[in-house]
């Protein structure tokens, strides 16, 4: 068990409530380059909502223009514990955004493969058929 407890600190870190910790602006420097890859991840994940909406606005642009708003407003922010939580959010709906993309994809990519009418009457193309192989 002395192993597993080799540095106090660590634990005691661990054990104070997050609101009641020291919080210094030091840190905000390495904000700045998470803040920037999680915006280009949401360009990056955007770039996949090639629809429109209702209206014939893109979801892309909607989606773009809602981004940059709150990024927008964040950069303000001074608090790291705020910039953080905004952070891992965002990283969250990221992630969550890939998921469903990728999945609808999967789902759109199987429904056409089990529909086509083009290639249920022909057969597989073999291309050793007409091959003589030793």
């Amino acid at each position: 068990m002395k192993h597993v407890i080799r540095n106090k600190n660590v634990l005691e870190l661990l054990e104070k409530p997050i609101e009641k910790m020291k919080r210094e602006p030091k840190g905000i420097a390495n904000f700045s380059n998470d803040y920037l890859r999680c915006y280009r991840d949401v360009w990056k994940v955007t770039a996949r909502f090639n629809w429109n909406n209702e209206e014939g606005e893109s979801w892309r642009d909607i989606l773009r223009a809602s981004a940059r708003a709150e990024f927008e407003q964040i950069k303000e922010e001074n608090d790291p514990l705020i910039i953080g939580k905004f952070l891992i959010t965002w990283r969250d709906a990221i992630n969550r955004m890939h998921e469903k993309v990728n999945d609808v994809n999967m789902k759109m990519t199987s429904f056409v493969d089990e529909t086509r009418t083009d290639s249920v009457n022909q057969k597989a193309f073999d291309p050793f058929k007409d091959r003589n192989v030793m």
